[in-house]
């Protein structure tokens, strides 16, 4: 599977193969560890951001289902495509859609509550690459979107998916259990910073609002009021990837991606949305704990 630096909502997974599985996913934010936490070395030094322990994270107040004024709607059967072009013998699209079913969690410190799964596909030139499963929830309260997990198939010549990879909030072994990762704020805030992929999961990042109220276009339309979120990997910060958020829309940009081509909130063409096949998930696989 092709690796999109800093995708919407599998960012880690592609570099989180079963191979390393159990040594990867299974390292984040230790307890009693307020540096690990929220400061990591970057090109011009420590960098400060906001983490799990700042977000004040409540079981009765995340939901799978809900609406975030520039994050997609959490709504079973919303779709949107992303596309880009390469070269010009290789086109890549990006299908998203919210499946019927939720994903169960129960955490400590925030209690049981279900996930909304996001399934993202994608092509190259019309073939099946990759598959991912995400689960989002949103808070009720602050409206801002988290992700608590993901699990990745590559898509072999025969069509067959094959486990690439899987991190899951709350697992991991003593004083290394992985922890949710931000992925789009209530209120967007200049300057604002947040962990936006999960420690540990292979391609730990950071978020930081970098300007609001901008105009973008794609090939769905024009937008206005958009927002642009720079995505930052700790490892390596000159190669960022920078996404457009607009109100009503959602993503309509991204640096890795390509550009909105369908969305439903938008009119379109309804076969620019493709053909996006809905997967029953599969069960994840053992993790060597």
């Amino acid at each position: 599977m092709t690796r999109r630096k800093g995708h919407p909502r599998p960012q880690a997974l592609t570099l989180v193969f079963a191979s390393g599985l159990a040594g990867l996913v299974l390292a984040a934010c230790a307890p009693g560890d307020p540096a690990s936490a929220g400061r990591s070395a970057g090109a011009g030094g420590s960098v400060t951001f906001a983490s799990a322990r700042d977000w004040n994270l409540k079981a009765e107040n995340l939901s799978p289902r809900g609406t975030h004024p520039l994050h997609f709607p959490l709504r079973p059967g919303f779709r949107y495509v992303l596309e880009q072009s390469i070269d010009p013998k290789r086109t890549v699209r990006v299908e998203v859609k919210v499946l019927e079913q939720n994903e169960p969690f129960d955490l400590p410190g925030i209690g049981r509550f279900e996930c909304a799964v996001v399934q993202t596909d994608e092509l190259v030139n019309g073939a099946p690459e990759g598959l991912v499963h995400e689960w989002l929830a949103i808070d009720t309260k602050s409206q801002a979107i988290y992700s608590f997990g993901a699990v990745s198939w590559e898509v072999d010549s025969t069509g067959e998916k094959v486990f690439a990879g899987m991190w899951r909030a709350g697992d991991g072994e003593e004083g290394h259990v992985a922890e949710p990762a931000l992925v789009l704020p209530g209120r967007a805030v200049r300057g604002e910073r947040n962990r936006s992929v999960a420690r540990g999961s292979g391609a730990d990042a950071y978020s930081e609002v970098m300007e609001s109220g901008v105009a973008v276009e794609a090939p769905a339309g024009k937008f206005t009021g958009c927002v642009r979120i720079r995505e930052v990997p700790l490892a390596d910060p000159e190669a960022f990837t920078d996404r457009w958020w607009c109100p009503g829309v959602g993503l309509v940009r991204d640096g890795s991606d390509g550009a909105l081509v369908a969305p439903d909130a938008v009119k379109s063409d309804p076969c620019a949305l493709g053909s996006t096949r809905v997967e029953k998930p599969a069960p994840p696989a053992p993790t060597g704990r």
